[in-house]
């Protein structure tokens, strides 16, 4: 990108806004970072509580951990299912509560599998009858009435990938992915979409909030994932 000199013409503010930027929110190394290395498209991501672990699962099969900061390096990849990964959790991240380094995972292999990221290996699996879609955590109660708000905007493609949504931590922003290659975030009290951020090459299958800073992560079929700053 091209930068050009300040000149007399503007006030000496305007020169250093100029020469700045926009004023940075996070400590991502830069304010998009890109995550590439899996070998088909990216179905699920997560993040560790503290916010500097990245977990993501893909049709290869392999679910990859990357560090959050600096090159955003991927680290170590762990290997057990048969067919597409298509959930991934840390554990402690469901349960709020710190123990030991472990990851839960469900696949189109129809199993659930439990991993010790100390050994580097599955420790548990479970076999379930179907596809393990969604849902690996602990639940929730819900109200009788479920559907209390609709957020529209994001839409399905020829793909029909399942397109998973999130909720920022402090519960004032919805976000999914959709088929369009864009990622939608609305705000939770009003349904107002207040981005839509374009940049990924394929339907985006899941859209999560970091736990701590304002970035949104997000994992699509173009094999990637982004991260990006939001605004304050």
């Amino acid at each position: 990108m091209s930068t050009f000199p300040c000149t007399t013409l503007l006030p000496s503010c305007w020169c250093n806004r100029v020469q700045q930027g926009p004023a940075r929110t996070s400590a991502l190394q830069a304010p998009i970072m890109l995550l590439s290395g899996h070998g088909d498209a990216v179905f699920t991501m997560r993040f560790n509580p503290e916010g500097d672990v990245i977990a993501s699962g893909s049709h290869d099969k392999h679910i990859f951990l990357w560090r959050t900061y600096g090159d955003c390096e991927n680290y170590m990849m762990l290997k057990g299912h048969k067919n597409a990964v298509l959930e991934v959790r840390c554990w402690d991240a469901v349960t709020g509560e710190q123990g030991p380094p472990l990851l839960v995972s469900g696949g189109d292999d129809c199993e659930v599998k439990l991993w010790d990221l100390r050994q580097k290996r599955a420790v548990k699996s479970f076999s379930e009858r179907y596809q393990i879609l969604t849902g690996v955590g602990h639940a929730a109660v819900r109200p009788a009435n479920r559907c209390t708000k609709v957020f529209a905007g994001h839409v399905h493609t020829f793909e029909k990938n399942l397109l998973r949504c999130d909720w920022s931590p402090d519960g004032q922003k919805v976000t999914a992915g959709s088929g369009d290659r864009c990622v939608y975030i609305w705000s939770a009290a009003t349904r107002a979409l207040m981005y839509k951020l374009p940049g990924h090459g394929g339907s985006v299958n899941e859209c999560v909030f970091h736990p701590r800073e304002p970035v949104i992560g997000s994992a699509s079929s173009d094999k990637t994932i982004y991260l990006g700053e939001l605004a304050q």
